[in-house]
């Protein structure tokens, strides 16, 4: 956008959108851990009793498959 010659508050509401997005990507590495860890609590505590098969099914599957992609992205969850 600089080298283009944009307007300069374009460039500063640019700058704001792209620092407040680095300030959240903690905040979501810490939430989805939080779910993965309760995803698995679930899994291997005294809830599964209660759960029917297709929910079970449902748990195990979401935290299997978010647990593996979150592994790609743990680079950008690391101080």
């Amino acid at each position: 956008m600089k080298e283009k010659g944009a307007d300069p508050y374009d460039l500063k509401q640019q700058e704001n959108v792209l620092a407040e997005s680095r300030m959240m990507i903690p905040d979501c590495c810490k939430r989805l851990e939080s779910s993965l860890a309760d995803l698995k609590g679930i899994l291997l505590g005294s809830k599964l009793r209660k759960l029917a098969p297709t929910q079970i099914y449902s748990i195990s599957f979401i935290h299997h498959y978010t647990a593996k992609k979150f592994q790609n992205f743990e680079i950008f969850c690391k101080p």
